[in-house]
């Protein structure tokens, strides 16, 4: 509510910083009985859908029962003095009988395909649990206030650090290339001794921070046990469930194939044959129907993190706790009524609008020119899951036009590698790349409107290109997905921000930091934002939206499942060097180390820099 209040300042700019600012001045005369104040509250609940997400229901101790089964609800919270580090893991029990899995597993699909027949059977399920029950594990522990004062400082200064190096980097590429040709590899040389000892200092200075987050939360983190989670089955892709469901729809034909080359003179054994292959095929089926009904639910677990706001500085998704092979992601979010709400008005405004989406697609189909037809995944949502419709994602691409044209790594050049290299999936997407125009506030918001899934690459901070009350005073629940590729600098665009920076105060500034920005696009109705916590190069941001369309869009991940690939991925900086393959054909085996060496110095923390706010299980279909 105070990050709401505080982007709301302005009250001539929306109805929504009117009566915001309204409702907390009466509030803080007392004046919480009078009925202006009830037609207040009640008018904000009306326009805003920011103001609807800080409601708390009076229904909220039911909220576990609406999670999907395979959430994880890791709760970690300061006392007001931080003298106190509460811990709290919610979840719901699972069978681990792996013949009651299987008929539970069973009835649910009877149940959702053959609800009648639910009924009839009811009298076959006593005794056996048609739900999994909830279990909540608390923890508490004093912890030392002054030694996580100095871990957050230290990330402070470790994310100051990146920026600095960052830049300096930037500018030294910069005036590398105009000097290329007057001092050829002197110059190169040079820089990567310049650059080698601060890239050795944010490495080292990552891994304390990990070694002190880790010590700092053992003391409850340790009292929980998340050894069951090693004995479930790995995540399963929706795609590698439905490639092995096609693939086991096979094997039974040539299985019968075989059957038919039976000679004459083994007709005595025919019957035992015959008996012995039924017996294989029955079990084959089995498992058949094991794997596929194991494997297209179960996504992997899902770990969502409701940590403080000082916590949220913490890169969390390293610590070890998370590294499970069955844990498929791990997300973050605010509050446990917000990430009810994200599930809860997504089903209900798809109840409301599926007719009204019906006939729109009928009508789409008909104004579409032959070839022209939205390319379809033939992808089987999975339960638990929530559609993300593929053909209706809009973008902004460098809007300033900031990063040189001539470099293979700039946001425009690496999205129209991706426009050709993914066609069948974005020939459908619009959007505005920063070469034609620089996009409008009305284009902004028009675009946030009207689509499911939004990407921003650019520079600088997304609150540099677009104004923060407008947005905050915007509904844009139908906006599913958000991708954010920014927090990259580059000469021209620190140039144009510093401007910008000295018109608004500390107060102002700190809206626009990466979680705060996540919140306030939580707010206004985004269910899940994929988005950088620190500062980043053009290279490791073109890995990355390379990485998130071949998982989101090719092999049809979750947004979970996709940003956890990112997470435990080693080589995803590596790979971007390879966009000028002929010139590493060029250079000896010490030129390539160098090379390596210019791009270290993020390679640890890189991995974690991309985190997911919001819902882990969202598909592209």
């Amino acid at each position: 509510k105070d990050i709401l209040l505080s982007a709301t300042w302005n009250t001539s700019s929306s109805q929504l910083s009117a009566m915001s600012q309204l409702q907390h001045h009466l509030q803080q005369r007392g004046d919480t009985t009078s009925s202006l104040f009830k037609n207040v509250e009640q008018r904000l609940g009306t326009i805003s859908k920011a103001w609807g997400n800080l409601c708390i229901s009076t229904q909220h101790f039911n909220i576990m029962n609406e999670l999907p089964p395979n959430f994880h609800v890791i709760i970690l919270q300061h006392s007001e003095d931080r003298s106190l580090l509460y811990g709290a893991v919610l979840e719901k029990v699972k069978l681990t009988n792996p013949k009651e899995l299987r008929e539970q597993k069973d009835k649910g699909g009877q149940q959702k395909e053959k609800s009648g027949l639910q009924k009839e059977k009811g009298g076959q399920q006593k005794g056996k649990p048609t739900q999994p029950t909830l279990q909540a594990k608390i923890a508490r522990s004093p912890v030392n206030s002054e030694a996580f004062f100095n871990l957050v400082e230290k990330v402070k200064l470790f994310k100051q650090k990146m920026k600095s190096l960052l830049r300096k980097l930037s500018s030294d590429k910069l005036q590398e290339g105009k000097n290329e040709l007057q001092q050829g590899e002197e110059s190169h040389s040079k820089l990567d001794m310049n650059v080698e000892e601060e890239n050795e200092y944010c490495t080292s200075e990552f891994q304390a921070i990990l070694k002190d987050m880790e010590e700092y939360l053992n003391p409850v983190l340790s009292q929980f046990d998340f050894s069951e989670l090693r004995q479930l089955n790995p995540a399963v892709s929706p795609t590698e469930s439905v490639k092995s469901k096609t693939a086991d729809s096979v094997r039974p034909k040539s299985a019968d194939s075989g059957k038919s080359n039976t000679g004459k003179g083994a007709k005595a054994d025919s019957g035992k044959n015959k008996v012995n292959e039924s017996k294989k095929q029955k079990t084959k089926s089995k498992e058949k129907n094991t794997t596929t009904q194991a494997g297209t639910p179960d996504m992997g677990e899902c770990m969502i993190l409701l940590a403080d706001k000082y916590l949220m500085e913490l890169p969390l998704e390293a610590l070890s706790i998370f590294q499970e092979e069955a844990i498929s992601s791990v997300s973050r979010d605010f509050s446990l009524q917000l990430l009810y709400n994200r599930i809860h008005k997504e089903e209900s405004e798809n109840d409301v609008k599926k007719d009204a989406k019906g006939t729109k697609e009928s009508k789409q189909k008909g104004d579409y020119k032959k070839g022209k037809l939205p390319f379809s995944t033939n992808r089987v949502l999975p339960p638990n899951c929530i559609s993300v419709d593929i053909h209706n994602v809009k973008y902004i691409i460098d809007p300033y036009n900031d990063a040189r044209e001539t470099d293979p790594e700039s946001p425009i050049q690496v999205f129209k590698t991706i426009q050709d290299r993914y066609e069948q999936f974005i020939l459908h997407w619009d959007g505005v790349l920063g070469i034609t125009h620089i996009p409008s506030q009305a284009e902004w918001e028009y675009l946030l409107s009207n689509c499911s899934a939004f990407l921003f690459s650019g520079m600088e901070r997304l609150f540099a290109h677009i104004f923060l009350d407008r947005l905050t005073a915007m509904n844009i629940p139908e906006c599913q997905v958000m991708i954010l590729l920014d927090l990259v600098h580059t000469k021209e665009s620190m140039a144009r921000v510093s401007n910008l920076y000295e018109d608004k105060s500390s107060s102002r500034l700190s809206l626009e930091m990466p979680t705060e920005t996540a919140i306030i696009l939580s707010l206004i109705g985004v269910h899940a934002i994929i988005a950088n916590q620190w500062c980043t190069t053009m290279g490791e941001n073109a890995a990355r939206l390379e990485r998130l369309c071949e998982n989101l869009l090719k092999i049809g991940k979750t947004t979970g499942q996709t940003v956890h690939i990112l997470q435990r991925s080693t080589t995803t900086i590596k790979e971007s060097l390879k966009v000028q393959p002929s010139e590493v054909k060029k250079e000896k085996p010490m030129e390539t180390k160098s090379c390596d060496r210019l791009i270290c110095p993020v390679m640890q923390s890189s991995k974690f820099n991309t985190v997911l706010y919001g819902l882990p299980n969202m598909m592209f279909m």
